[in-house]
């Protein structure tokens, strides 16, 4: 399914990742900073995540697409985790606090955008074998990075004012 992730360029993919810090703070510090809101961090939002778990899953997603991006990158003949073009946000299990989450984000943001400042032109088209036999370029798992982070963004702030009103 195409969607406007598919058409973003190099440039404006890692303009993207450079966002998200400061985009995922800007949702997590409200959070954060008012005790009514932060006992709310649990509650299930209209598609029946939290806003915890959203975030969390971003960075999980993250995450692994950061790994992803590392080793197609500068790896010869490399192999990556089917998730990489499957999002996996959401997930059960132990999660992280929102403020670690967050950062998390920007962590793995900002680790993507460092190491393809460098990547040139023809780098883009490299290609990994994943997990489950098929093959992936890193503009695709990039876009997903992009996709990933926009889009739990888009759900934690809904979210967020969900929370508020």
């Amino acid at each position: 399914m195409a969607d406007r992730y598919d058409s973003l360029a190099p440039k404006d993919l890692i303009i993207t990742l450079r966002s998200m810090r400061r985009r995922f703070d800007q949702v997590a510090g409200p959070m954060l900073a008012d005790p009514d809101l932060k006992a709310k961090i649990d509650e299930p939002g209209p598609d029946g995540l939290s806003l915890g778990q959203v975030v969390d899953g971003v960075a999980q997603d993250l995450a692994l697409l950061d790994e992803a991006v590392e080793t197609i990158a500068t790896r010869a003949d490399p192999s990556v985790n089917a998730h990489v073009t499957d999002p996996i946000k959401g997930r059960a299990g132990d999660r992280l606090m929102l403020d670690k989450a967050a950062r998390a984000i920007g962590d793995s943001a900002d680790a993507m955008a460092e190491r393809l400042d460098d990547v040139e032109p023809d780098g883009w088209n490299r290609t990994a074998s994943t997990s489950d036999g098929r093959t992936v370029d890193l503009v695709t798992v990039v876009r997903q990075a992009a996709r990933s982070g926009i889009e739990g963004l888009r759900v934690a702030e809904q979210q967020l004012q969900v929370l508020r009103s």
